[in-house]
């Protein structure tokens, strides 16, 4: 859910902007892969635009 590459869906699943698939089943397109939010990767690069805490929480953020 804090990855760049995560774009929201419904409920805790997405869709990942970094990786892609053939989906071959219907319509043999490219799609982008289906992921939920609380899932790991590799590729996962925080998306600081995004502040999980709040302000309220600032003692706690990382320092950018």
């Amino acid at each position: 859910m804090l990855c760049k590459h995560y774009t929201a869906g419904m409920d805790l699943w997405g869709t990942c902007k970094f990786y892609t698939y053939q989906h071959m089943k219907h319509t043999n397109e490219t799609r982008q892969l289906s992921i939920h939010a609380l899932g790991g990767c590799r590729k996962w690069e925080r998306n600081y635009d995004i502040d999980p805490f709040g302000v309220t929480w600032a003692e706690f953020r990382e320092p950018q």
